[in-house]
């Protein structure tokens, strides 16, 4: 079995290591396909739909670096997003700005971005993210989103 404790799947019966340990700094790092469930936005603009769905601004991909110490980095559409990682697979991304394009239209606007999640195993794992829009002359706008995340 697994016998690091730091490990995920640390087993405190395991008598000698199989080389199965999963250790979560580890297995977050990567390539993931993510697939959103975001809040529709009610954006008022003049010749677009007043409803707008995150869910089309988000990439079908995201990127996970990390850079030591439980700290990952996830890049969504050009922007990193820094967030923490703990043994047992808790991500918390703690409240910060990014730019994000509203799905290829050419609005960038202001966003503040933040939540939580866990990696399940090697290839899967969820969030639950927060976005907060400051949009000029219509006001903050937020959407929630519940991401599937699969290797």
């Amino acid at each position: 079995g697994c016998t690091d404790s730091s490990a995920m799947n640390y087993s405190s019966d395991a008598t000698s290591n199989d080389g199965s340990c999963l250790i979560a700094y580890d297995i977050a790092q990567g390539t993931w396909n993510i697939n959103p469930n975001c809040d529709d936005l009610n954006i008022p603009l003049p010749g677009l739909s007043d409803m707008f769905s995150l869910n089309d601004a988000l990439p079908e991909t995201i990127e996970v670096d990390g850079s030591g110490g439980n700290v990952i980095f996830i890049e969504i559409s050009e922007n990193q997003v820094e967030g923490t990682i703990d043994n047992d697979g808790n991500v918390i991304v703690s409240s910060q700005d990014l730019q994000l394009d509203m799905g290829g239209m050419g609005l960038d606007f202001p966003v503040s971005v933040s939540g939580s999640g866990s990696i399940l195993d090697a290839n899967s794992g969820t969030m639950n993210l927060n976005f907060s829009f400051d949009i000029p002359l219509i006001g903050t706008q937020s959407s929630s989103c519940e991401i599937i995340l699969e290797k």
